[in-house]
């Protein structure tokens, strides 16, 4: 799978929070922090990662990952990408 279909698959399963919600919130900026939007906390973020690996057969490994790549669409692809190589 590519960094840009890995960006693509997150940033659709993060829209699909947002309209859930009910929200008005932009998250075109990739580095911007989910959580500072109000998009996601820590059970948001386990169900993400359940849903990105549902929807790519891709299970991320935290262990070596900076947390603060966590809550950003951008880091999340970095960590995503790292497992692949």
């Amino acid at each position: 799978m590519q960094e840009n279909e890995v960006r693509d698959v997150l940033k659709d399963i993060v829209e699909k929070r947002v309209a859930a919600q009910g929200a008005d919130i932009d998250i075109s900026d990739g580095d911007a922090s989910l959580v500072d939007l109000g998009v996601m906390d820590s059970f948001g973020f386990l169900e993400l990662v359940a849903e990105l690996e549902e929807k790519t057969g891709i299970f991320p490994d935290f262990s070596e990952a900076d947390p603060d790549e966590f809550t950003s669409i951008n880091g999340l692809v970095k960590i995503v990408m790292a497992n692949m190589t």
